[in-house]
C-alpha cells in the first residue's frame, strides 16, 4: 500500500529528529521506560515523554505497563508490532510504503515454532541459542535487502526502457 503525500510527510516530519531517530534506535533492540531513554539519550524526561508521545500518536511506538519487583508497575516503550515501513528512492522512483507480512512462509513458521521452543526455556540455557539465531537472522534479511536493492534496479531499468 503507498501512502498519501500527507502521510508520509508526517512520517519524514516526525522521524526529522535526530533525537527521536536515536530514540527508535534504542527501541529497536529492547524496550525502554522513560528515565532509560533520557539517561542514555541525555535528554530531559519532559522531552523524552513528548518526543515518545508524538511517535505513539503516530502509530510507530507503543507503550506497555509492565510489573516490577517493587512499587507500581513501569511503562515500557518499544517499537508498534505493526511498525513496517519502507522509503525506496532511486533515480526514477520515489515510493513510501507500509510493508505486511506475507501469509504463507514456512521457514518463518520454522523460526516462529524455534523460538517458542526457546522461549519455554530458561534464561541461562536458551542465551547462546538466541545469539545464534539472532545472527543467523540479520545475515539473511541483509541477504534479503542485497538481493531487494537488485531487483529494484532491474525494475527501474525495465522502466527506463519505456522512454
Amino acid at each position: 500500500m503507498s501512502y498519501e503525500s500527507r502521510d508520509s510527510d508526517q512520517l519524514l516530519d516526525l522521524l526529522g529528529s535526530s533525537t527521536r531517530r536515536r530514540m527508535l534506535a534504542l527501541l529497536a533492540d529492547r524496550p525502554h521506560f522513560v528515565s532509560e531513554l533520557s539517561d542514555l539519550l541525555e535528554v530531559g524526561r519532559k522531552a523524552v515523554i513528548e518526543h515518545l508521545a508524538t511517535m505513539e500518536d503516530a502509530g510507530i511506538i507503543q507503550s506497555r505497563d509492565r510489573p516490577v519487583d517493587r512499587g507500581r508497575p513501569r511503562k515500557y516503550y518499544e517499537i508498534s508490532e505493526t511498525s513496517f515501513f519502507k522509503f525506496c528512492i532511486t533515480p526514477q522512483h520515489v515510493e513510501f510504503s507500509e510493508v505486511k507480512p506475507a501469509r504463507d512462509m514456512p521457514k518463518v513458521d520454522k523460526l516462529h515454532i524455534k523460538l517458542d521452543e526457546l522461549e519455554a526455556r530458561s534464561p541461562q540455557t536458551r542465551q547462546t541459542e538466541l545469539q545464534h539465531l539472532r545472527a543467523r537472522l540479520k545475515k539473511r534479511i541483509r541477504e534479503l535487502e542485497s538481493e531487494w536493492v537488485e531487483l529494484t534496479g532491474l525494475l527501474e531499468r525495465s522502466r527506463r526502457m519505456n522512454f
